[in-house]
Formats: C-alpha cells, structure tokens, sequence
C-alpha cells in the first residue's frame, strides 16, 4: 500500500511543477519552452486518452487477445508523441538541446529502442503482478530518472544533470504518463494479475530498467546516422 503522506507529497510537487512549467512555456528560454510544451502535451493526451476518454477506447480493443503486445504499441505510441512534440517544439523555437537531436529520425532510433522495450518488460510486470495506477505513474517518473537523469546525462558528461534529477522527479511522473500510465489505464481490466506487489516484490519495479542495455546500441546507430546525413 503506497503511503498516503507520500501520494500526498507527490501531488503537489506535480501541480507545482506544472505552475513552474507554465511559467517557462510564457516566459521562459527557447530550451525551457520547448521542453514545455512536451511536458503539457503529455498531460493533455494522458487526461483525454488515460481518463476522460478510457471508457470509449476500452471497447475498442475487444478485438486484440494480447494484452502484453497491446500495451508495447499504446506505450510506444505515446513515446514517440512526446518525443516528436518536444522535437518539434526545439525547431520551432529555434533551439537545440531539449531533443537528443535535431533530426526527427535520428531522435526516434535513439529513443524509441528503450521505450520499446520498457513498455514491453512493465506490460509484462502489470500482467502479473496488481498494483495502482499511482504506483504505475510513479514508476514511469523513476524510469525517466534512470534514462534521461542518469544515463542520460553520462553520455554527455554532465554530472550537475545526474545530481539534479532525483528533484526533477514530479516532472518525469507527467513527461511518462503517455508511455506507462496511459497504457496501464486503458488496460487495467484485461491486465488480470495474479500476484499483489507488496512488500519485497515492489523491487520487481526495478525490473524494466533493464531496457537501458539498449541505448548503448540505438545511440551509436543513431550517431552513426546523424554523422551520415550531414
């Protein structure tokens, strides 16, 4: 059972940092807006799609038995808005730095790998394990921490970054809401778990982090290809 004191804590640091991200999109740099308005797309699309919207979609996948396979392309697809929305905001705002790079396709196949992947290894904990959908919202916030706070920042040598994002960590929960929450919503009732996560088994969580071993890989291709398009 995830602590009340703690969902609290979380929730106003999500609604404060969506004062500070408002703040950025009107006032801020050319970077901090571009890095807002992926921030407000992924809460508009998980508002309409994982909440306003659930019911209406939930029937629309009676049709699809795999449950697992389901959630990957929902995730995915939530993955690559973000990342495109953010692309797209950096290009027109004139900017570079909020994306990994300024070519949409070389962006794509260094992210989408990872967000590949770890949709699929959390569909698979979801399918057997229950658990909220808040502890689904603050797994996805974890994860980025690990992808883009960590990894991230080590492949560019930024050391400040690392140190900076366990405190960025309300903003994460909301910037992968489309890949984690979104899905896990719109496919709560066919999840059927076995098992409750408690105790012990909430280190299962740790589990899709695996899906960092691929960035290695997607960014040296994506490297690659940017170096041969120019």
């Amino acid at each position: 059972m995830l602590n009340k004191s703690i969902v609290w804590l979380l929730t106003v640091g999500v609604i404060v940092s969506g004062f500070l991200e408002l703040q950025n999109l009107l006032n801020g740099s050319a970077h901090d807006k571009a890095i807002a308005t992926g921030y407000f797309i992924a809460i508009f699309y998980t508002l309409i799609f994982g909440f306003l919207l659930r019911k209406i979609i939930q029937k629309l996948f009676t049709r699809f038995s795999n449950t697992i396979l389901l959630f990957t392309i929902i995730g995915s697809l939530g993955a690559a808005l973000v990342e495109t929305s953010i692309w797209f905001a950096q290009t027109l705002y004139e900017t570079t730095g909020a994306a990994i790079s300024s070519n949409i396709w070389v962006d794509l196949i260094m992210t989408m790998p990872f967000y590949i992947l770890l949709t699929f290894f959390f569909a698979k904990l979801a399918t057997r394990y229950w658990f909220s959908w808040k502890i689904a919202a603050i797994s996805g916030g974890f994860y980025e921490i690990i992808a883009d706070g960590v990894i991230g920042n080590l492949f560019i040598g930024n050391v400040f970054g690392i140190l900076l994002a366990p405190f960025l960590f309300p903003i994460f929960i909301v910037v992968y809401s489309p890949i984690i929450l979104t899905p896990f919503l719109l496919l709560s009732p066919r999840l059927v778990p076995t098992q409750e996560l408690k105790g012990k088994k909430y280190l299962k969580l740790l589990w899709p982090t695996l899906a960092v071993l691929i960035l290695p890989i997607s960014i040296f291709l994506g490297y690659l290809l940017d170096k041969t398009l120019k």
